[in-house]
């Protein structure tokens, strides 16, 4: 089941959560912040947190808040041999229990459950902690009612168990440091070596949170929450198939597609089926980097590289370690950077801008693109070599126009969504709606569809939605010979200005402001003409 808090609440409350979790200096601290945080998004009158101890057979409980009495007092330790416990962490998966009273009388687990039950409580949705891959714990959510929990509550918690888990072992090292650090008075030059190397674990932690909370914020802002993948055409079926048959190993996947076919949700549907669903999918938009910037985006950079590079920075290869890159619009890097990418798909090292040292990374890459590659390996703006780097398992997903029949479960979904969001009661589409809609032969995909249904609802005042048919009227393409003769004449102007300009394409005094462009833009349309400079001269090849 989906998750259907309303949008702005969720996203204010996670984060706000994920921004409150690093300020804890002690675990006790977190967990106070968590308890009041998660409030109102999901149900529950306990949450404890058990952390793994003696060698990983015991589970100790570390922070426990509830709204009534406790009998379980911190510090309470429970085998995990026997424990249905021990198999959640084995294998990575939440568990949701909806009666614990049934549960408990076909299946008896841990005294510690019985306990719970006995203070009121019905149900149970568990959570294992994982950090950098290995199980550290577990957090528990507990509630006085029956059927509190459901699948949408579970991937919701999931997106920040991994969060909390890295922090709950950064305010640990914390208590060890202090500990520690009392014990070692006597020997300063142990302490010093053995402070040293846990401030340095401290800071890459730190480090790690803040860059993961920044990509976290970044995805809660942009995604749809969309369950699943809408469409049970024969076409959607394949791609479906081929999700699952890729998702579970780490091969290299390329999707394509026209503009508006879902791409990016396909490869979020590749990363949450994997074995990296816990950790980050880093997106990556190629087209939107500026060209002089994206080797330093994608590889880092440290200090003094460049100018305006006062410190060190981690590229978005190295935020995504163990988890995995979205590559969106792969045709746009430019053949300097593509040698790079090549590197790091064949040897899996990385080196930042302005260094030597070859740094080790495990990121599973996962490209897409509305261009056909083959074509441009033929024309010279796409190395072989990267192609067939990238195109080892290709997932085509089919434009809307070649699947009709989803046409319409698209349809009850977007209507769904934005009535939902927008307080309007809409029960339905009128019949004259979805035939046209059948009809249309949809040149901006999905997202084309998407934009029209919200528009819709926005007009919509009664319950039955309805559309303008003029909405779905497309002008009148140009003649081959016009389309021709534009292009000629644009790939001209650009020439000229850049005559007129001295070659130069940023500032004040460059081809891009004197053509109304940003810079950007003006470097695609020189590559879309094959214009390229030598010697300061500018020619189409």
């Amino acid at each position: 089941m989906p998750f259907t808090a309303d949008p702005a609440t969720f996203e204010a409350l996670v984060a706000d959560l994920l921004e409150q979790i690093t300020l804890g200096h002690t675990p006790e601290d977190l967990f106070a912040t968590i308890y009041t945080r998660l409030r109102g998004l999901v149900p529950y009158n306990r949450i404890a947190v058990a952390l793994l101890h003696e060698q990983g057979t015991m589970l100790r409980l570390v922070a426990c808040r509830t709204d009534g009495p406790e009998s379980l007092k911190i510090g309470y330790a429970d085998a995990l041999a026997g424990s249905t416990l021990a198999d959640l962490l084995q294998t990575g998966h939440p568990r949701i229990i909806n009666d614990l009273e049934a549960y408990l009388e076909t299946k008896p687990d841990s005294r510690s459950t019985r306990l719970i039950v006995r203070e009121g409580m019905r149900s149970n949705l568990t959570l294992p902690l994982l950090a950098n891959g290995k199980p550290i714990g577990v957090i528990f959510f507990s509630s006085r009612q029956t059927n509190s929990y459901h699948d949408g509550h579970a991937q919701l918690l999931r997106r920040l168990a991994g969060t909390i888990a890295i922090t709950l072992e950064r305010a640990h090292l914390l208590t060890t440091l202090a500990q520690q650090n009392q014990e070692l008075l006597a020997a300063s030059e142990l302490k010093d070596r053995f402070l040293e190397k846990l401030r340095q674990e401290v800071d890459r932690l730190t480090a790690q949170i803040q860059q993961e909370n920044v990509y976290l914020r970044d995805e809660i802002r942009s995604t749809k929450h969309l369950a699943e993948i809408v469409g049970q055409s024969q076409g959607m079926q394949q791609v479906q198939k081929a999700v699952r048959q890729v998702a579970p190993t780490i091969s290299t996947v390329l999707i394509l597609g026209e503009t508006g076919t879902g791409k990016e949700r396909i490869a979020q549907a590749v990363h949450d089926l994997s074995p990296r669903r816990d950790r980050l999918l880093v997106k990556v938009n190629c087209a939107a980097l500026a060209p002089g910037l994206i080797t330093s985006e994608l590889f880092g950079h440290e200090a003094g590289a460049f100018t305006g590079a006062t410190r060190p920075r981690a590229g978005r290869f190295e935020v995504a370690h163990q988890g995995s890159l979205f590559l969106d619009e792969i045709a746009e890097i430019p053949l300097e950077t593509q040698v790079l990418l090549l590197r790091v798909l064949q040897e899996r090292v990385i080196e930042r801008v302005g260094s030597h040292e070859a740094r080790p990374i495990d990121v599973r890459v996962i490209a897409a693109t509305n261009r056909d590659l083959q074509q441009g390996v033929l024309e010279g703006w796409f190395r072989a070599d990267l192609f067939y780097r990238l195109n080892v398992f290709p997932i085509r997903i089919p434009p809307l126009r070649e699947r009709c029949e989803d046409v319409e479960p698209l349809v009850h979904h977007f209507l769904h969504l934005f009535a939902t969001r927008m307080g309007k009661a809409i029960t339905g589409v009128g019949s004259r709606t979805l035939e046209q809609l059948r009809s249309y032969h949809w040149p901006g995909n999905v997202r084309e569809l998407e934009n029209l249904i919200e528009r819709a609802t926005i007009l919509c005042s009664g319950q039955t939605l309805e559309i303008d048919p003029t909405w779905l009227t497309m002008p009148t393409p140009l003649a081959p010979s016009s389309t021709h003769a534009l292009a000629e004449l644009e790939r001209q102007t650009i020439l000229d200005a850049l005559r007129t300009c001295g070659g130069r394409i940023y500032g004040p005094t460059g081809a891009a402001i004197r053509l109304g462009l940003k810079p950007t833009t003006l470097y695609s349309k020189m590559k879309k003409h094959h214009i390229t400079r030598q010697g300061g001269n500018h020619h189409c090849e």
